[in-house]
């Protein structure tokens, strides 16, 4: 009797500790057919002569990149609470994991191995959450939110600071801090710096990235900025960006609105680098299951050599379309031109124009 009690009350115990932790598994994944034609067109003072470049068939991330994630959670009493969080690519179209590019999609690079998008292990309570890993930089969620279409496929916002080197949507070896809910303020902060090489080679990398955000009913407003830095030997590259967003739902129709400025640089000691901006518009109108979406983006960009500035700009735009089969399965439409920078008389121009149509699904 006694044993048969004291196995009852173990298994009480092992139930509770269980109740007290959460694991789920996640994703989204997005497969269809895509049309892709990236135009490049001289300068005028060559001709102007235009080359396409084709790429169509079976693909996915038509309308929303594809994933798969584990996420987790443990009460440790207190209000405070032990997270984690693990994010891989899916290529439904090949089966390649690690990476947003599938069959169709140009790979330069082998697929990543691993959790690729997200990787953080952190704590939450009253004071807000922090975690260490790997996490979107606090610029691309304010810049995300200004695009109707949020970043797959075609889509208006297009422009992070970022380099060969340092990318600013992902940061991997940083520290990240949000603060509390305060009245529909949070702000976030993220840190990384890496010190790596040799005494006669060194090399150090860092990151740093701030957002502040506002967010009432209707009302979404969001500004951020984010610095990248890489020195190797005497050569210091600094790319840095600020960002400003703003959104509001009517409810017959939800609106966007942001702008973004980039400058990147090579080496800080020589008076040349690229300046780039872009301004986006866009909207969404409900019709039952179906949505109607469009969006507009402005792009410029100036390039300073040594003191001398030469520029171009261009327009983007795309519409498209989503079919709410259930709460988790959609059926997509898009087309547009994006990424558009027109030819000049000394640069080069460039265009991408896509028509995608699919099926995206949630678990």
């Amino acid at each position: 009797m006694k044993k048969s009690l004291v196995a009852l009350a173990a298994l009480a115990v092992v139930g509770a500790a269980s109740a007290q932790s959460t694991v789920t598994i996640y994703g989204r994944l997005d497969a269809g057919y895509s049309a892709n034609t990236t135009t490049t067109t001289t300068s005028s003072n060559t001709g102007a002569v235009s080359a396409d470049t084709r790429n169509n068939g079976v693909n996915n991330n038509g309308l929303a990149t594809s994933y798969w994630g584990i996420r987790g959670s443990e009460d440790l009493g207190g209000g405070m609470r032990a997270n984690f969080n693990l994010e891989q690519d899916v290529g439904i179209d090949s089966g390649v994991t690690g990476t947003t590019a599938g069959a169709n999609v140009t790979v330069t690079t082998p697929a990543a191995s691993g959790f690729n998008r997200i990787s953080t292990l952190g704590l939450s309570g009253g004071f807000g959450s922090v975690m260490v890993g790997r996490f979107y930089n606090p610029i691309f969620l304010t810049t995300l939110a200004s695009d109707v279409f949020g970043a797959g496929g075609a889509y208006t916002v297009n422009l992070f600071p970022d380099s060969a080197t340092l990318t600013s949507v992902r940061a991997s070896d940083a520290v990240f801090y949000t603060t509390p809910n305060m009245g529909g303020f949070s702000a976030t902060i993220m840190l990384g710096r890496n010190d790596t090489g040799t005494t006669a080679a060194a090399a150090t990398s860092g990151q740093t990235g701030l957002s502040g955000t506002y967010a009432a009913g209707p009302l979404l407003l969001s500004a951020a900025m984010h610095k990248t830095e890489s020195t190797v030997g005497t050569v210091n590259l600094q790319n840095d960006g600020t960002a400003f967003t703003a959104t509001y739902d009517f409810g017959a129709a939800k609106v966007y609105g942001g702008y973004i400025r980039a400058k990147f640089q090579a080496d800080t000691s020589i008076n040349t680098y690229t300046e780039r901006s872009e301004t986006n518009l866009g909207v969404s109108v409900p019709f039952g299951a179906a949505t109607l979406m469009a969006a507009y983006g402005r792009n410029t960009a100036d390039y300073t050599t040594v003191g001398v500035t030469d520029g171009q700009n261009g327009s983007d735009f795309i519409v498209g379309a989503t079919y709410d089969l259930s709460k988790r399965t959609a059926l997509y439409f898009k087309t547009g031109v994006y990424n558009r920078l027109d030819n000049t008389a000394t640069l080069s121009g460039t265009k991408t124009q896509t028509t995608s149509f699919g099926m995206r699904h949630l678990f």
